[in-house]
């Protein structure tokens, strides 16, 4: 298991646009999102499932949501995890 070099962030912006949202804004930044997850895809080197079972192994209880993410230029699958104490 290695890390693999994600592709750079094309989404920012810049502070003059941030936090005005129009919903041609919301649906070009939902297309860059869906962009940016295939391609994600295309570089992870393990499956949804195979995230969420290491997760539970980590911390025991039930998945919530996972969804792959781009840290600091690097492919990985973010787990939420409702664990078992609370």
């Amino acid at each position: 298991q290695g890390s693999i070099k994600a592709p750079a962030d094309q989404n920012e912006q810049s502070e003059a646009t941030e936090g005005k949202e129009t919903p041609e804004s919301a649906a070009a930044e939902k297309q860059k999102e869906d962009q940016e997850a295939q391609q994600l895809q295309s570089l992870a080197k393990i499956d949804q499932t195979t995230a969420e079972q290491a997760a539970l192994q980590a911390v025991p209880g039930t998945v919530k949501d996972a969804e792959l993410g781009n840290e600091n230029g690097y492919v990985i699958w973010e787990v939420e995890v409702a664990a078992n104490d609370g």
